[in-house]
C-alpha cells in the first residue's frame, strides 16, 4: 500500500483538537431560518494574518499533517523532515512552537520499528501527549503497519504497533480519549481490509471494536475527526455506502457500530473529512473534500438521527471561494471555522467562515504568495478568539515544507 493516498497527489488530511468557545442559544440546537436553501449568500473580508514560523524539511520538519493542540505552548506534528538517515525526506517529526512563533523539535522519528510519517494530531491524555503515525513499528506491512506512540519531555514510546491483517493497518486519524481509554480508527485492515475501529490503553492494551465491511451497508477507509453524543463516537469513512461517496457511522466504545448516513457525491458530496459537535447539542458538522453541487466539497450537518443537510456547496476560486475542505470546521463564537486546500482569489486555499443560524459563507482570507503558506488542509485551533493553523506547503524554505499561521477574524 502506498504512502498514505494524500501524499501521492500532495493533499493531506489533517487532525486537530479544537478549544470550543462556543455558547448556543436557548434550544442547545442551531437551527436554520425555516425553508433556508442548501446554497446560501455568501460574501468576502480580510481577516489578520501572520505567518509565525516556515519549516526547513531536515532537521526541524516539513508539511505539518496534523493539526496543532495546546498544552501550555502549541504542539503539532509534521509527515516529513526530521531524521533522515532511514527516510529519504525525513521520517517525521512532533515539534512544539509558541505563539510568537518560537518552534522547536521535541522528538525526530526514526522509522521501523519506531514510527513514521505521522499524519494525524496529538491527543492529551493525563499529562502526556499520545499520536498515530501511518507506517513504522513492527507489523508485517511494507514499510510498517503504523503505530501509536506516547511523547513527554522530549521521550517518545511505542505503546502498540498493528500488525496488519485482522488487527487494522495505516493508523491516519486523530485519536480521542474516553475514561482513559484511548479511540481511533485504521484505513486500512481490519477482516475485510476496509479499515478498523480499535481501543488501546495507554499501557498498549489494543483491542479492534469494529471492523469495517465496505459495501453498501457498511462504510470503508475512516478518516478525520471523531466527536462525541450522548456517550457514542461518530465519524466519517472516506468510501462505502450506497451511494459510493463515504459514510457517517456512530459506534460504542463497548462494542457496536451502525451507518448514519450514505453519502451521494452528486448531491451531499463525497470523501466526508470528520466531525465536529456543536456545544451542548446532538448537532454535528462536518466537510466532504468533494462532489456537491460545483464538484468541490461541501459543508453539511448531521443529527443522530441520520436527519442530514448540506448547508454549503463551495464554489471555487473562479468566485473567490474555496474548494476541497480537507478538514472538519470547528465551532467557534457564532458560527464554524474551517479552510480549504484550494480556490480562493489565488487557488491556494483559503479560511472561511459560515453563520450556523444564517448560513452564510464568508471567505477571511485566501492564501496568495508561496512564502506566506499555501494549501492549509488542516482544521484550524482557537485560542481566545485568535485562530492557529497551518499550510501544507509554502513558506520562505520553499514550496513543500509548509508553514504555521495565525488569523484574526
Amino acid at each position: 500500500m502506498k504512502k498514505r493516498r494524500a501524499l501521492s497527489r500532495n493533499v493531506l488530511a489533517l487532525s486537530v483538537v479544537a478549544v470550543l468557545t462556543a455558547a448556543c442559544g436557548a434550544s442547545g440546537t442551531p437551527t436554520a431560518a425555516p425553508g433556508a436553501a442548501a446554497q446560501t449568500a455568501r460574501g468576502h473580508r480580510r481577516a489578520g494574518y501572520a505567518s509565525l514560523y516556515s519549516f526547513t524539511g531536515s532537521p526541524d520538519g516539513a508539511q505539518p499533517t496534523g493539526g496543532l493542540i495546546v498544552d501550555g505552548q502549541f504542539y503539532g506534528t509534521t509527515q516529513l523532515g526530521g531524521e533522515t538517515k532511514k527516510c529519504h525526506d525525513g521520517c517525521g517529526t512532533v515539534f512544539r512552537i509558541s505563539s510568537d512563533g518560537q518552534e522547536r523539535v521535541v522528538y525526530r522519528f526514526k522509522g521501523p520499528p519506531d514510527g513514521k510519517y505521522p499524519q494525524a494530531g496529538l491527543t492529551e491524555l493525563s499529562g502526556e501527549l499520545y499520536g498515530t503515525t501511518y507506517y513504522g513499528g513492527t507489523g508485517s506491512c511494507p514499510g510498517g503497519c503504523g503505530v501509536v506512540f506516547r511523547v513527554l519531555l522530549g521521550r517518545e514510546k511505542v505503546i502498540y504497533s498493528f500488525k496488519g491483517g485482522a488487527d487494522g493497518a495505516y493508523p491516519e486519524s486523530v485519536l480521542f480519549a474516553i475514561n482513559g481509554t484511548l479511540y481511533g480508527t485504521t484505513s486500512a485492515g481490519g477482516a475485510q481490509n476496509e479499515g478498523t475501529f480499535f481501543a488501546v490503553s495507554p499501557s498498549g492494551q489494543e483491542s479492534v471494536v469494529h471492523s469495517f465491511q465496505g459495501g453498501q451497508n457498511d462504510g470503508a477507509v475512516p478518516i478525520g475527526n471523531m466527536a462525541a453524543v450522548s456517550g457514542a463516537l461518530y465519524g466519517a469513512t472516506e468510501k462505502g455506502g450506497y451511494g459510493g461517496g463515504g459514510t457517517i457511522f456512530h459506534a460504542q466504545p463497548s462494542g457496536g457500530e451502525e451507518l448514519v448516513h450514505s453519502f451521494v457525491p452528486s448531491k451531499d458530496g463525497a470523501d466526508p473529512t470528520g466531525l465536529v459537535a456543536f456545544p451542548d447539542s446532538d448537532t454535528m458538522y462536518g466537510t466532504a473534500t468533494n462532489g456537491g453541487s460545483y464538484g468541490l466539497g461541501t459543508l453539511f450537518y448531521v443529527l443522530p438521527d441520520t436527519a442530514f443537510r448540506v448547508i454549503y456547496n463551495f464554489q471555487g476560486n473562479a468566485s473567490g471561494d474555496g474548494a476541497y475542505p480537507e478538514a472538519a470546521p470547528i465551532v467557534a463564537s457564532y458560527g464554524l471555522y474551517g479552510t480549504t486546500r484550494g480556490g480562493g482569489t489565488h487557488g491556494n486555499g483559503t479560511v472561511y467562515e459560515m453563520n450556523v443560524y444564517s448560513e452564510v459563507e464568508s471567505v477571511l482570507y485566501s492564501f496568495g504568495k508561496v512564502p506566506d503558506g499555501v494549501h492549509p488542509a488542516a482544521p484550524l485551533l482557537d485560542v481566545y478568539g485568535t485562530f492557529y493553523g497551518t499550510t501544507m506547503n509554502g513558506g520562505s524554505h520553499g514550496d513543500a515544507a509548509g508553514t504555521v499561521f495565525s488569523i484574526e477574524p
